[in-house]
């Protein structure tokens, strides 16, 4: 077996037990697009697609991710109240990033 094809199989392998531990292909595929890497160049407009298609179904880690796009201006314009709106869902589920940007964020602005 030549190293392309050990390498493809050992991709295929990791992304099937990401996706397990993590509940959602779509998400797997949003946060590999957020993230550049050698094999898979970072494209902001695609991660955002895939977060936003899993954060309306209900996935608190798309909808943290994408509180982090919005804070951050990760291929969107920076936009603290989008940021809140998507952290706040995830953190209605319980997602621990989410309610410590929560928290956070309202202790800067003194709420």
């Amino acid at each position: 077996m030549d190293d392309g094809r050990k390498s493809l199989i050992v991709t295929l392998f990791l992304f099937e037990i990401a996706t397990n531990l993590i509940g959602s292909f779509v998400v797997v595929l949003a946060y590999v697009y957020l993230f550049d890497s050698e094999e898979v160049p970072q494209e902001y407009t695609k991660a955002k697609i895939a977060y936003v298609e899993a954060a309306e179904q209900g996935d608190a880690l798309a909808q943290s991710q994408l509180g982090f796009m919005y804070a951050m201006g990760q291929g969107v314009f920076r936009n603290y109240a989008e940021a809140a709106k998507w952290y706040r869902k995830a953190a209605e589920q319980g997602h621990s990033e989410a309610i410590q940007w929560l928290g956070k964020n309202a202790k800067e602005k003194g709420e």
